[in-house]
């Protein structure tokens, strides 16, 4: 296993739904680079989707410039420091978007699942993930409640997430865009369940998963 060349000491994320349904997001990190000959000049940060927008006048003075990532279907940004990094030297930095297309709906409630980013091959010390209360929240599920927020907070190895969910009543929200929900799924997680699939398939042959009495439109994909 390799070792990392970067630690996140700390990893902070402040989310606030707005009232047309999308999300206010701040990013805040405490970043180590620890490696001694090569120097830490920029990161990238995963977005939820593409729909996003960077608020210009929150992203801190030690960034030079930040660009917009929409590459094989990841979206996110790039931020470039002043200076690089490297041997032990901290960096501290921040920036805040606002994301649409994720608020969901089904019959009891408005939700929303969102994953903030998650670092392959950088370990997390300390996060926090905050949500903005309020008195329209039905759940959020794994959460501790303090004082104006919902927290969930503790460590992240190398590829390691936290998956944010929270409801609201129906109450919360007037004539606003919803998209339709999609489960949480990583690369690696689809890639398995493609592979299961595929042996499923070799295994029972093709009747067994369609059918034979219950034909469907969608000729069998879910």
């Amino acid at each position: 296993k390799a070792e990392p060349q970067d630690i996140i000491e700390k990893y902070n994320v402040t989310v606030e739904p707005l009232e047309d349904g999308s999300l206010d997001i701040e990013y805040s990190f405490l970043w180590k680079a620890i490696d001694e000959t090569e120097e830490l000049t920029w990161v990238d940060i995963g977005m939820a989707n593409s729909m996003f927008t960077v608020y210009e006048d929150s992203v801190s003075g030690n960034i030079k410039e930040y660009t917009e990532i929409y590459e094989d279907g990841y979206t996110g940004v790039r931020l470039d420091f002043k200076r690089g990094y490297k041997g032990g030297e901290n960096i501290r930095f921040s920036f805040k978007v606002n994301q649409e297309y994720m608020l969901c709906k089904d019959l009891d409630s408005y939700f929303y699942e969102f994953v903030p980013c998650w670092f392959n091959s950088t370990p997390v010390e300390n996060y926090e993930f905050k949500w903005k209360k309020t008195d329209y929240i039905d759940e959020a599920d794994g959460a501790k409640l303090k004082r104006d927020f919902h927290i969930w907070s503790g460590s992240l190895d190398c590829g390691e997430y936290e998956v944010l969910q929270v409801s609201y009543d129906l109450d919360a929200f007037k004539d606003v865009e919803v998209v339709e929900y999609e489960p949480f799924i990583t690369n690696d997680e689809y890639s398995e369940h493609c592979r299961k699939v595929v042996d499923y398939w070799n295994e029972h042959g093709a009747r067994s998963i369609l059918g034979t009495d219950h034909p469907t439109e969608k000729g069998g994909e879910e």
